[in-house]
């Protein structure tokens, strides 16, 4: 963890042990809104006085109250994605600070990533350029592209190819998109061996240059990603490949899945 991360961490926990309830500001509800919408859903029973604090503070046992003295019912449908981020809501800060709008668009960022994080095993690697090809593959993420072009010193279209590698196969589809994993020859060898003896070549004739194996009579390649995977390719235009779905660790399927996408993908383009 960077000292930036392990520093805001400090001063959340710090603030959430002083006032808990910035937790449902954070969403655009204060703790009053909260304990109303406690009481609308539990009519029957007498959730007492709430305090009249300026702040806003509700006692956490005049909802352990309500909670207990409750009547059974089925659980209520409670929905808050549809609350406004407070982060909606922010003026700009002074210069130099970031806009509001990024500000915004930085925490929602942040909250897509920690839930891939919790939800799945992040493909590696996930260095800077992987990052930044993330942020360009997210919704909104191509208006940035001009700046990212500026700040990695690669053109706009290889960014756009990597983009699409990053969909297809994580941080190492981008990669991949960029070029090759090295890998030792006999490895390149061996996987064309395999392309042959399984038949997913055809009528043409695999070559291997540059780290990937290649049917140029067909319009298809494979690439050996940084991890440990092959990642299909079909031709673009001349001397141009796309990045295409697929990505496994057997070269003769990703070789496959490159000759399905080529099949879908008119030869004018």
């Amino acid at each position: 963890m960077c000292d930036h991360s392990a520093a805001l961490g400090h001063a959340v926990t710090e603030r959430l042990a002083v006032t808990a309830s910035i937790l449902l500001g954070a969403r655009g509800m204060s703790a009053r809104s909260l304990a109303a919408l406690v009481r609308d859903l539990m009519p029957d029973t007498d959730p007492g006085t709430l305090p009249a604090d300026a702040d806003g503070t509700v006692r956490a046992d005049q909802l352990y109250s309500l909670a207990a003295h409750r009547p059974p019912h089925s659980p209520p449908d409670i929905d808050l994605d549809p609350i406004v981020p407070v982060t909606t809501t922010l003026d700009d800060p002074p210069i130099p600070g970031p806009r509001a709008q990024d500000l915004a668009w930085m925490t929602q960022d942040a909250a897509d990533r920690a839930r891939a994080l919790l939800t799945a095993i992040p493909a590696p690697p996930h260095d800077d350029l992987a990052d930044t090809v993330r942020i360009l593959a997210s919704p909104h993420g191509i208006d940035r592209l001009p700046a990212a072009a500026d700040a990695t010193g690669l053109s706009e279209t290889t960014l756009r190819a990597m983009m699409i590698g990053y969909r297809h196969g994580g941080p190492a589809g981008a990669h991949a998109t960029l070029a090759a994993a090295t890998i030792p020859p006999s490895t390149l060898e061996q996987a064309a061996e395999a392309l042959r003896a399984s038949r997913a070549v055809t009528l043409g004739i695999i070559d291997i240059a540059d780290g990937a194996i290649t049917d140029s009579t067909a319009g298809v390649q494979i690439r050996p990603g940084l991890d440990d995977r092959w990642h299909p390719f079909t031709l673009w235009r001349a001397d141009e490949w796309r990045p295409a779905p697929g990505a496994c660790d057997d070269p003769a399927e990703a070789f496959r899945a490159a000759r399905r996408a080529r099949a879908a993908r008119p030869l004018s383009r």
